[in-house]
């Protein structure tokens, strides 16, 4: 992570540089598991992102309940906090990836504790509302992707796609 000068300044004065860890790679046919904490999305865009991680072999697992809505919502925030949770005890977990931002995430927080990301030590990728689930990895000490999430992957140039995997493999 990296700090201005005033940043460090301000992390020394409260006696803590936080220091990130990177989760594991995601190897060739590694998992990612999608969950919906945030807006609704069409069964067609989830699948046209998914099918771009089968293509750069990566095995998607799709939770429960993703296309559950409560307005504007997938899903109430119970559910929303349960596929993110069912994701983080997921024994072979390498990535928890966002099917969609929007709005909604903010409110998971007070219901997820760093302990259980941290503990989980996995990738988290998304963008636009997912960057609240951003803080918490960083409250847990582990790096995170401000990428595309699944329903806009193929709004994404192949090259920016394969930038994006590299991250997660280690390439």
């Amino acid at each position: 992570m990296a700090f201005t000068r005033s940043g460090l300044a301000h992390a020394k004065l409260w006696g803590r540089v936080p220091r990130m860890r990177r989760p594991p790679s995601c190897k060739s046919a590694g998992r990612a598991h999608i969950v919906a904490p945030s807006g609704t999305f069409s069964e067609e865009r989830l699948e046209s992102g998914l099918e771009i991680l089968r293509e750069a072999q990566i095995s998607p697992v799709v939770a429960d309940r993703v296309f559950d809505k409560a307005r504007y919502l997938a899903g109430p925030d119970s559910a929303r906090v349960a596929g993110v949770r069912w994701a983080l005890r997921q024994p072979d977990l390498e990535v928890v990836w966002a099917a969609r931002g929007g709005y909604g995430g903010a409110r998971l927080l007070t219901e997820l504790n760093p302990d259980e990301v941290a503990e989980a030590g996995a990738w988290l990728v998304g963008f636009s509302d997912v960057t609240a689930l951003h803080a918490l990895w960083a409250r847990a000490d582990l790096c995170s992707i401000h990428g595309a999430n699944i329903t806009t992957l193929d709004m994404w140039t192949a090259e920016a796609r394969s930038e994006l995997f590299g991250l997660l493999d280690g390439t």
